[in-house]
């Protein structure tokens, strides 16, 4: 791709603190008008990683290009780069309204192109009964909605969002990420949201980046990653709760699980792992099934939740399987389960990265 195209670009740059590296070696691309969410846990380096952007911060070595212009050495007010921050930084002495108008005051656009902007900003974030009122009378999730809207009120290069939703729970949450998709569908604002949560990033996103340790462990749409993580980090950040994870051992086209010792023939071509004895099956709920048929293995139920996925043990490991409509499971019964071959994600232990195996079909 033509290097122009990408409104954003870092090019192998690290950013260390004394003697701490915050972002190693990072090389990063956001095409015009794409939704990106930096995803990992805190401290990974997704802060540090849009201050760089905006020219908060200046990395260490390397260089950050907007619309194919190097801006390493440009100072921040020059880049046309909005940025909401974690901690919400509002005027004290200004109305909401006043707050979200500032930044468009600066550009020096018409009053009444201001209003209708600044109005349709407030309508959208529901902030209509406290359009009047100054910070120091907001919640904390009214003065997070003002933070947010006067990043999206301006028309920026790009829109930086840092953990934009942390102060939101429940409906209130569902319905910010709701109106931050809506948004980037109006104005088709190239944006980058940083977050800890998978939810966050997969409900808004156009492309998921999780970083971790100040490295990117792997780019790709929500489904992409969800269907096949890079390693293991990303495997279980990226919904911990609904992949199991089994212990297996490998050889001569043999995986076997060491919980059950049920033996899964893989076509292991491509990479192998560091140490045979030391690899880790992946498998999410959907394919894992309650099956009678060629059933190598049983579980004994421990909880059963309403969508359908229940709590099993196999052997002594946990894992979670698909129950079919309207069955009932008892705690303790014993059910007979069947892995689907298509679902099965293979790791090495030892280094933690995927391996590019496939499950024969006949195994399960």
């Amino acid at each position: 791709m033509n290097p122009i195209e990408h409104r954003i670009e870092l090019r192998d740059v690290t950013k260390r603190f004394g003697d701490f590296t915050a972002i190693a070696p990072l090389d990063l691309q956001v095409i015009q008008g794409e939704f990106i969410a930096l995803l990992g846990p805190a401290g990974a380096g997704k802060t540090t990683i849009l201050r760089i952007i905006a020219g908060l911060e200046k990395p260490t070595s390397g260089t950050i290009h907007l619309d194919g212009f190097d801006v390493t050495s440009m100072p921040a007010p020059r880049r046309d780069v909005a940025m909401a921050f974690e901690s919400p930084a509002l005027y004290p002495h200004l109305t909401v309204e006043r707050n979200l108008a500032l930044p468009m005051r600066a550009q020096h656009i018409p009053r009444n192109a201001i209003e209708r902007r600044v109005s349709e900003v407030i309508d959208r974030l529901r902030l209509g009964p406290v359009r009047r009122r100054k910070p120091w009378r907001l919640s904390t999730s009214e003065c997070r909605r003002v933070s947010l809207g006067r990043a999206m009120v301006r028309d920026a290069k790009c829109v930086l969002f840092d953990e934009p939703l942390v102060h939101f729970d429940g409906e209130e949450r569902e319905h910010m990420r709701r109106e931050l998709r809506a948004i980037h569908a109006e104005l088709r604002a190239t944006t980058v949201l940083s977050t800890r949560d998978p939810l966050d990033a997969i409900s808004t996103a156009d492309r998921i980046v999780v970083v971790n340790q100040g490295r990117v462990l792997q780019s790709d749409t929500p489904q992409a990653i969800y269907d096949r993580p890079a390693d293991l980090f990303v495997a279980r950040y990226l919904g911990a709760q609904a992949m199991s994870f089994l212990s297996a051992s490998h050889a001569d086209g043999i995986a076997r699980l060491t919980c059950c010792n049920l033996a899964i023939p893989v076509d292991d071509r491509g990479a192998q792992p560091v140490d045979a004895a030391r690899i880790t099956l992946g498998i999410r709920p959907e394919h894992v099934r309650i099956d009678p048929r060629g059933v190598p293995a049983t579980a004994v139920v421990t909880n059963s939740t309403p969508n359908g996925v229940v709590d099993l043990r196999l052997g002594d490991v946990p894992i979670r399987a698909s129950a079919q409509p309207g069955r009932q499971l008892q705690n303790g019964e014993i059910v007979p389960i069947r892995l689907d071959s298509a679902g099965c994600r293979w790791f090495d232990a030892t280094s933690g990265k995927a391996l590019p195996w496939r499950t024969r079909t006949e195994s399960t």
